[in-house]
């Protein structure tokens, strides 16, 4: 109930604001602040991706080694490598 409450408000006050603004203007101001946003969630997400946090272990690191008992052992870890 609340969201349509807020969807109703700000397609009124869209409309007021649309009637007022020369429409190219709008579309430049729309379009900034696409880009803005865009910018933003590229920054936000993309660094989560560049920099992990320390306490998550990278894909690599997390190659489980086993003892070995023998020669034979050796070889059948590093085919699977």
């Amino acid at each position: 109930m609340v969201v349509v409450l807020i969807g109703v408000v700000g397609s009124l006050i869209g409309k007021s604001v649309n009637a007022r603004m020369n429409q190219q203007l709008l579309k430049r101001v729309f379009a900034v602040s696409l880009i803005l946003l865009g910018g933003f969630v590229i920054v936000n997400e993309g660094s989560k991706l560049a920099l992990p946090s320390s306490g998550q272990a990278s894909a690599s690191s997390t190659t489980e080694v086993q003892p070995l008992t023998s020669e034979a052992s050796l070889e059948t870890q590093l085919k699977r490598r």
